[in-house]
């Protein structure tokens, strides 16, 4: 069995949660709940989130999300919702008489050129009903898709950057985003092929970790905004890499030695937020939220960016 290796753009879906063992009884409640509560839905498709043991348990009663998709991208009218970020799905299409040896089998085959993508540190499949080709649970010839996210061991970024929703982001910017992941992958480090939600650093991001290490420590993160893009590291032990950092560009050093995110000790003498070090013996005391941002980054200025990260990132 081979899947069709698919791009979905971010989608966010509406339904209802609930304990996986109960998952028809969930669908009974939900369609019974739109009928007198609709809302505007994307499409005639409807779709079963489960989630499983990741790096972390799923939570238990709570492993299952069934609904339809929607523009609004949070809970809603009695509603929860889960926002899936672009990326890519091994899909597979399967009968009730499938099991899931096929997927697997495929899954380990492929090991070489695909990881297992995580939502919150689980692991995930969606269930995509359409209806075309789901008739009846009852109906052995009625087929569902199931969707696996996957990630690329190489880089797809210039793919994902095609979806329309990211039309804001430059040519420029998109440029330096590219370079920045291939220069990434070369240091074994990663953003999984996925763009996620910027939170409230800007409309999107990406987040870079370690490949291969089940750790949460992130290195470095792009966030993407409507003018421009911020590129931040995320370094320790300063105080060890003074040397270097004093011998930087200015445009390196500034960042380390300006005024920008200077700690005005807003939450007392003992903020566990503050960041202290020394650069050729001047101390420096800077807020942990604002260090080491680097604003308009460049495809010039890249390999300083790489230089620096290497220096608190060393290869091994």
């Amino acid at each position: 069995m081979q899947p069709r290796i698919m791009i979905k753009g971010e989608m966010a879906i509406h339904g209802l949660r609930g304990d996986g063992s109960e998952t028809q009884n969930l669908w009974h409640k939900f369609e019974k709940r739109f009928a007198k509560k609709p809302f505007d839905r994307i499409g005639e498709n409807a779709y079963e989130f489960r989630s499983f043991k990741g790096e972390k348990d799923a939570r238990e009663g709570h492993d299952v999300l069934v609904g339809y998709g929607r523009a609004l991208k949070n809970n809603a009218d009695g509603y929860n919702c889960i926002v899936l970020p672009i990326g890519e799905y091994a899909v597979f299409d399967m009968t009730a008489a499938d099991g899931n040896d096929e997927m697997e089998r495929w899954l380990a085959q492929n090991s070489s050129s695909y990881a297992r993508r995580e939502l919150n540190d689980n692991n995930f499949i969606l269930k995509c009903y359409t209806p075309e080709n789901f008739k009846n649970r009852d109906k052995p010839e009625s087929k569902v898709e199931i969707w696996i996210p996957i990630s690329s061991r190489q880089s797809i970024m210039p793919r994902l950057l095609e979806d329309p929703s990211f039309s804001y982001i430059s040519e420029h910017d998109r440029s330096f985003i590219c370079a920045f992941d291939e220069a990434m992958q070369k240091c074994v480090y990663s953003a999984g092929n996925t763009i996620a939600d910027g939170i409230c650093w800007g409309r999107n991001m990406l987040i870079y970790r370690k490949i291969g290490v089940k750790s949460s420590s992130v290195a470095a993160r792009i966030y993407m905004r409507d003018k421009g893009l911020c590129l931040r590291l995320f370094l320790n032990d300063v105080s060890k890499h003074g040397n270097y950092i004093n011998s930087a560009p200015d445009f390196i050093k500034s960042v380390f030695t300006g005024e920008y995110g200077k700690c005005k000790h807003c939450k007392g003498d003992a903020c566990k937020f503050r960041k202290d070090y020394e650069i050729e013996g001047v101390s420096y005391e800077r807020c942990n939220g604002l260090t080491f941002e680097f604003y308009e980054p460049t495809i010039e200025k890249l390999p300083e960016y790489m230089k620096l990260f290497a220096e608190f990132f060393p290869y091994r």
